[in-house]
């Protein structure tokens, strides 16, 4: 995940590709609770929250079946019970037909305010996406005039590798939070 701040003082996140064959799902979860540890620490973040997009362009099928419904539930309670941090708004890109039954796994456990929040952009998002995100925060990417995919995701693994000691720390606090590896 690559965070940036945005005009209105919320983060944005960009989920990067993942590919199923070096990564299971369950890896992928656990990375993003941990690494989510190092944005909910900042105060702003804690009183503004965050809006995340996902861009799913590259999903495939075997992705999908990687999402178990104990995974949609696991993934449904840490965003709305077990993590201390403000959801904004979900923002979904490039997203494939099969994925909307995997939505469907995860809808049901999502409280109201969260279901609301939502929001399926397809393949021709950037006009939709401008509705939420102003132009110099998104990167040229995703129509913006902000810097690019590969500066942010420079700036975020620096972030992270500089804070390396303390993510192993309370690596073991989050695998007793996550699933058991299946």
């Amino acid at each position: 995940m690559t965070p940036e701040q945005c005009s209105s003082c919320k983060k944005l996140c960009f989920e990067e590709k993942w590919d199923p064959k070096q990564f299971t799902a369950y890896e992928v979860f656990r990375v993003s609770l941990i690494t989510s540890e190092l944005i909910v620490q900042e105060a702003e973040t804690q009183r503004n929250g965050i809006k995340a997009i996902f861009d799913l362009e590259g999903w495939r099928i075997v992705h999908a079946f990687q999402i178990t419904p104990t995974i949609a539930k696991r993934i449904a309670a840490v965003m709305t019970d077990s993590f201390p941090l403000k959801v904004r708004g979900i923002h979904l890109l490039n997203e494939p037909l099969f994925f909307y039954p995997v939505y469907s796994l995860i809808k049901p456990f999502l409280p109201e305010k969260i279901k609301e929040r939502v929001h399926l952009h397809g393949s021709n998002y950037i006009p939709t996406l401008h509705q939420h995100f102003t132009e110099n925060i998104l990167p040229p990417e995703y129509g913006g005039t902000g810097p690019s995919m590969n500066d942010l995701c420079k700036e975020w693994t620096d972030h992270i590798m500089n804070c390396e000691d303390y993510l192993l720390s309370i690596s073991e606090t989050v695998e007793s939070l996550a699933l058991p590896h299946t």
